[in-house]
């Protein structure tokens, strides 16, 4: 494989009617270690609304979702409070905002008149007041971006935290400081096509046929990571689409024929022969605590799951099920904060080495526990299952997708035949992306959506399903 080599990046400007910012943009991939260096010394990174989500075109035609979206995440931080600074002498917050951020003489608010019959000023008064023709659509995102950053700075160890600037993945890092990308790769994770598992465990041997690369394509991918032992990658066969080599384990190896390597830290040798063959390098962190602390300058390798946690997957009902799908489809905004956080904080590019649809244990051996597979059979023949499922996908996929990540990987392809003989089909189409396109549980990874899929809340239909 040959990447294109661009050796330089330079300053874009960004703006839309919600917010102006300029960042460095990242032209080739192979400039990936060079970012770092070249970022600004003096800090001018801001919290404020995502111009790529909210924005003067997009706000007429969400503004009855905020609520539900964009607020929801905002009202319920600093136990509702927030400071404008320098201070006023006031403390703020979702029921009261500031009287200055009235953006015109137009605006009507108790604060302005001192009248308590007309209009409060505060988060939803900036859709009424919309409504009735006393701002626009651009001086309307002016308002929700000055309380996005509000709410941030005045967050204790915003800065710190990775997912602070984030309201439910309507806000976004900006600043000079700032990575971006160019390039999004749209991957699926080979498991034991070099006898590895998506997390570099040992497993059954799987073969993958031009059938399957065709197949991939055709859902719109674009590369494939491959897991493999260092002392392995000689031995790996061509495959007709970019490469993403994730090696395990330290040895000399001939990495060009990569387009991106992810190892670990202590894999010296490594990270030495892909700088020596001129190939970005993704360095896996595994954990949020891990993200505070990264201070490398290569890019960073990160999984994202739904289903860690017994606040993850516990349920014990058909309609339990549901309202468990609802909440990760209602949360998967969120990880876009994660992207911003390494691309603003650490000034380096982010990649989601592996993500599924799973919401379940169903496919370990003491999964089960709180009853969370005992209605799999409802699944596959439902349409609220596929509706939602597409939906969980189009929501991570668009989180994972924000300026400064380089895209992601799906946890498997497939499985070895015996592995997904003993998998209920259900969970099968949730960890394979083969089995997630074969139940009409993927949206279309192709192109990009019209709106991103973010944009609105999911349906809150769980109560009654089909």
């Amino acid at each position: 494989l040959v990447i294109e080599a661009v050796a330089s990046f330079g300053t874009a400007q960004a703006s839309n009617g919600c917010h102006h910012a300029s960042m460095y943009r990242l032209l080739p991939l192979i400039a990936l270690q060079h970012a770092v260096a070249a970022a600004a010394k003096s800090s001018d990174l801001t919290c404020a609304l995502d111009a790529a989500m909210v924005n003067a075109t997009t706000f007429p035609l969400i503004r009855e979702d905020l609520a539900a979206s964009l607020l929801a995440g905002l009202c319920g931080a600093n136990r509702g409070l927030f400071v404008t600074s320098p201070g006023d002498g006031r403390v703020y917050g979702c029921a009261a905002f500031p009287p200055q951020w009235a953006p015109n003489k137009k605006v009507k608010h108790c604060a302005s008149t001192g009248l308590c019959q007309c209009d409060t000023w505060d988060a939803n008064a900036v859709v009424r007041q919309f409504d009735g023709g006393n701002m626009t659509a651009e001086e309307a995102c002016g308002v929700y971006d000055k309380y996005v950053e509000a709410v941030y700075a005045s967050t204790p160890g915003s800065s710190k935290d990775p997912r602070a600037c984030g309201a439910g993945g309507f806000a976004a890092l900006t600043g000079s400081e700032c990575i971006s990308t160019e390039d999004v790769y749209k991957a699926v994770t080979l498991r034991g096509i070099a006898g590895l598992d998506g997390a570099g465990r040992s497993v059954k041997t799987t073969p993958h046929t031009s059938e399957d690369y065709d197949a991939m394509k055709a859902l719109g991918l674009n590369s494939v990571r491959v897991p493999v032992k260092a002392e392995d990658v000689s031995s790996l066969a061509k495959i007709d689409l970019r490469l993403i080599l994730a090696v395990y384990g330290d040895a000399d190896v001939d990495l060009s024929d990569a387009a991106l390597v992810e190892c670990d830290a202590a894999a010296t040798k490594v990270r030495a022969a892909a700088k020596a063959a001129g190939v970005p390098v993704l360095l896996r962190v595994d954990s949020e605590e891990a993200l505070r602390a990264y201070e490398g300058s290569d890019g960073v390798a990160y999984e994202i799951s739904h289903a860690a946690t017994v606040v993850d997957v516990a349920s014990s009902s058909p309609v339990e099920d549901r309202t468990k799908l609802f909440f990760h489809e209602a949360t998967a905004c969120g990880d876009a904060a994660l992207a911003g956080f390494v691309a603003c904080r650490k000034r380096a590019p982010f990649f989601v080495r592996s993500w599924s649809l799973a919401i379940d244990d169903c496919d370990a051996a003491d999964g089960g526990a709180y009853g969370e597979c005992a209605h799999l059979d409802d699944r596959l023949a439902s349409p609220w299952w596929a509706r939602h499922a597409q939906s969980f996908a189009a929501r991570q996929r668009d989180a994972y997708e924000r300026s400064g990540s380089l895209g992601w990987a799906f946890g498997a392809w497939k499985f070895d035949e015996e592995t997904e003989q003993s998998m209920h089909p259900a969970v099968l189409a949730q960890r394979s992306l083969r089995a997630a396109s074969k139940a009409g549980w993927l949206p279309d990874l192709a192109a990009k959506p019209a709106l991103p899929p973010c944009l609105t809340a999911p349906a809150a239909d769980f109560a009654l399903g089909d």
